[in-house]
């Protein structure tokens, strides 16, 4: 069938068949022109006509824009879905029209709850855009408290709504952090647009958990993206390129972000691209080299990078230092472009190799002129005094400059001005302990005023010797009244002295004068039935434990008068207050004296028993069976007779019987003394 062919079957058959005789006589058409084999599909073919689709208040309406035989929502289509979807759709269409004609009906509840709904939501809007517009105009009331703070007050409140809109629109909301971050991705090619995206990046930026939700979004892809667009014009764009460096400077600052944008290995770390980050910092501070402020955030930026092996690495291969170094030389008054231009130095050179590329490039020249120039701000002297040492250790060329330039003296008169910051003074005494080994540079402290003095200022020989050489703190002689300024080992000798001299005022009582008689009289106990040692085995363990605790009740002997003493007044521990402090320390423990003092005693108990037994074996080891009694002879009482002892020896000397033998001492013979006489008998 051709095209012209099914359009006019469509578009001119009749309502009034049915689909069936419409398939019926499409098919014995088909039939009848033999073309039965062309199109097998031919009985799918739409049988119904094409509702056009209508739109009320811009909305579609039920039950428009399809096929009326199917449902098909393509209107080019040319066949139906299937044979089934004839015979349900007309009754779903019916479905349709009824719930079309219902909704529409302004008689059913249904309708008129939804016109009273709808009436309800716009009388909201209207009275919110009310209240905002009366917050705008309504005047403001100002305040001034007692500490001369303003303050302002509104009369009217916003509603939650309200303040999540406000919040919304302001810098401080981290909510839309996501938004941001994909605003700026997406658009960053119009100019105010990233101008205050930037802005909202840098109030975020200003606390460590801003610095994790941006870098949590991907804020660097932005943030670089935006370099690459507007350094095509840098001139123009100066501005946006200060506040990118600024942005990036403060993600490196945070320790937490620093090695997730730099470590690719760091777990987390998807969005890491240190090349990126390194080249865009040193792009832009190569195009803005006569700007204070691009090139103190660039520096600032690449210093922090030189912190990653990776950002080492890639300065060294692309040769960044010697233009790093001669666009900082014209800002080095500067103490913020000097610190981070030498932390830069200081942290590139790792090893020797790096050392002597940065050295090759009049690094050390830098370094002695910036110490030179800020010898009194510590920070930027520390940082120089700590690269100038290790250059100085391991680079002779380096070593050669420092003697060259006489950088002695400025390096003890830092010394001097950082005398209380153990940090700076370390490094400076490092390069000043290389500098001495060598002949020139032993000579030029020797040539410098105080220069050892200065070097052995903060010990106890140096400041000895300070007061042995001539000058203002020289003592002339050894005797005190020679001697106006004292040494700090006499000073520390001195104050020894007078706090031990203090510390006898206040002595806590001897141990020795605690005994568990007056410890048990302290604690209110009974004295009484303390004869026997049993009875008094818990409480003398008791004393032992308190006493190696160092629980005894505390006696202070207060001295009044420290120089001038007057008379001594004890001040013993209440009782109350000794439980306590015994309780307390139970607690603090998780103990039991209790506990602990049975524990003991039932110890000693038992290695008492244990000892005797094993003194009662090694006796019965020792005795011979023949010479010596048995182990219950030892032990059982000595058995007398009229005055004789009575032994299992004698016994078996005489070979009788213990009634023998009784018989015998009686005087009596014969007869069993165990058997009654005819006498009793009778």
């Amino acid at each position: 069938l051709d095209s012209e062919t099914v359009s006019e079957k469509v578009v001119t058959a009749k309502p009034e068949e049915s689909s069936k005789e419409r398939s019926e006589n499409d098919i014995s058409d088909t039939l009848s022109e033999g073309q039965q084999m062309e199109n097998p599909n031919a009985h799918l073919m739409h049988i119904g006509s094409w509702l056009v689709k209508e739109f009320k208040l811009g909305r579609p309406v039920a039950g428009t824009g399809l096929w009326s035989c199917c449902g098909k929502t393509i209107q080019m289509s040319i066949y139906c879905t299937s044979i089934q979807s004839r015979k349900t759709f007309p009754k779903e269409l019916m479905n349709l029209k009824h719930e079309k004609d219902v909704y529409e009906d302004s008689s059913t509840e249904e309708f008129k709850s939804r016109v009273n709904r709808r009436k309800q939501i716009l009388q909201h809007h209207i009275e919110n855009s009310q209240k905002l517009e009366d917050y705008r105009e309504t005047p403001q009331i100002v305040v001034k408290s007692e500490d001369d703070e303003i303050m302002t007050i509104s009369d009217t409140k916003l509603t939650k709504e309200e303040e999540a809109l406000k919040l919304a629109c302001s810098k401080d909301s981290t909510f839309n952090a996501p938004m941001l971050v994909a605003w700026l991705i997406r658009h960053h090619e119009e100019e105010p647009t990233t101008i205050n995206g930037l802005s909202f990046l840098l109030k975020h930026l200003e606390t460590g958990e801003g610095c994790y939700l941006m870098q949590r979004h991907g804020v660097m892809a932005a943030v670089l993206r935006i370099q690459r667009f507007y350094s095509k014009y840098p001139n123009h764009n100066a501005s946006i390129l200060l506040s990118v460096l600024t942005v990036m400077a403060r993600l490196l600052d945070c320790n937490y972000t620093r090695s997730l944008l730099l470590e690719p290995s760091t777990p987390n770390a998807e969005n890491a691209d240190p090349e990126g980050i390194t080249t865009a910092a040193f792009s832009i501070a190569h195009c803005h080299m006569n700007s204070r402020a691009h090139m103190d955030a660039a520096l600032r930026c690449l210093a922090q990078c030189c912190r990653s092996e990776p950002c080492r690495a890639l300065i060294i291969h692309r040769n960044y230092v010697p233009y790093t170094i001669q666009g900082a030389k014209p800002f080095l008054y500067d103490r913020s472009i000097a610190r981070n231009m030498l932390r830069l130095l200081n942290w590139l050179s790792t090893d020797a190799d790096r050392m002597q590329v940065v050295c090759r490039q009049r690094a050390v020249e830098l370094a002695l002129s910036v110490l030179r120039r800020h010898s009194a701000d510590r920070p930027v002297v520390g940082v120089a005094a700590a690269f100038l040492a290790r250059a100085a250790t391991s680079e002779p060329a380096a070593m050669q400059v420092v003697l060259a330039r006489k950088a002695v003296p400025d390096v003890i008169q830092a010394l001097r001005v950082v005398h209380d910051d153990e940090g700076v003074q370390r490094a400076l005494l490092l390069l000043l302990q290389a500098l001495a080994k060598t002949s020139e540079g032993f000579r030029q402290i020797d040539a410098t005023r105080g220069g050892w003095q200065t070097a052995c200022q903060g010990t106890a020989l140096g400041d000895a010797l300070m007061h042995a050489l001539p000058g203002p703190l020289n003592n002339s002689g050894w005797c005190l009244g020679d001697s106006p300024h004292q040494s700090g080992l006499e000073m520390q000798a001195a104050q020894a002295k007078r706090v031990a001299q203090e510390r006898s005022a206040v002595q806590l009582g001897p141990r020795s004068n605690w005994t568990s008689s007056s410890l048990q009289e302290f604690m209110g106990m009974s004295l009484k039935g303390q004869t026997l040692a049993i009875n008094n085995d818990r409480r003398t363990v008791f004393f032992e434990l308190i006493s190696t605790l160092d629980l005894l009740p505390k006696v202070e002997m207060h001295v009044e008068g420290l120089h001038h003493a007057v008379g001594i007044v004890p001040d013993r521990e209440g009782r109350e207050a000794w439980f306590q402090r015994v309780k307390e320390y139970e607690k603090q423990n998780g103990l039991q004296l209790d506990e602990m003092v049975a524990t003991v005693v039932d110890m000693r108990r038992r290695e008492a028993q244990q000892k005797l037994h094993q003194q009662l074996q090694a006796e019965q080891t020792m005795l011979n069976a023949e010479e010596q009694p048995t182990l219950l002879e030892a032990i059982a009482k000595p058995l007398f007779v009229q005055g004789v002892l009575i032994t299992s020896k004698s016994l078996a000397e005489g070979e009788v019987s213990i009634e023998e033998r009784m018989r015998k001492l009686m005087g009596t013979d014969g007869g069993d003394l165990t058997q009654p006489d005819q006498d009793s008998k009778s």
